[in-house]
């Protein structure tokens, strides 16, 4: 069932079958029941396809360079622990706690994080910081990505 106070675009092919698209996640195609849709059929409903995964590049991009900026900023201890543990090369594992809550380990099984989260914010948190040392780590330009290749 589409969430229709989410905002979404409804087009309709020749045939009649409705294709719907979440504004805030483009390049999605969905049936009247929610259920994906090829981007055939999407195409066919009048649905600008290539724009579409464009854009959707676009927002993901977005999202990473602005989990990147909010880790350089970084006024929390446990994320600048997490932060620096990675950029030392460590490994990190998200362990199980009470209640449904999760902390993150180092490889030696220390924890190196005070506060408990849920499972999806532990994991976000290593990926974000992943994300963010390997930025750090790539070549800046195009000439030195063909130096190092």
């Amino acid at each position: 069932m589409l969430d229709l106070n989410r905002g979404v675009m409804t087009r309709f092919t020749s045939d009649g079958l409705q294709v719907s698209m979440y504004l805030d996640a483009p390049g999605e195609y969905l049936d009247e029941n929610g259920d994906p849709v090829p981007m055939k059929l999407a195409s066919q409903a009048g649905f600008d396809t290539k724009r579409d995964v464009r854009e959707a590049a676009r927002l993901e991009k977005l999202r990473l360079a602005k989990a990147k900026i909010d880790l350089e900023y970084v006024d929390n201890d446990d994320d600048f622990q997490v932060l620096e543990h990675i950029e030392n090369g460590g490994k990190l594992k998200v362990r199980r706690m009470a209640n449904g809550r999760h902390a993150i380990f180092n490889e030696a099984g220390e924890r190196i994080t005070k506060r408990d989260f849920n499972q999806a914010e532990a994991e976000d948190l290593i990926a974000k910081s992943q994300a963010l040392v390997s930025s750090r780590k790539a070549p800046k330009n195009e000439a030195a990505r063909s130096a190092a290749a």
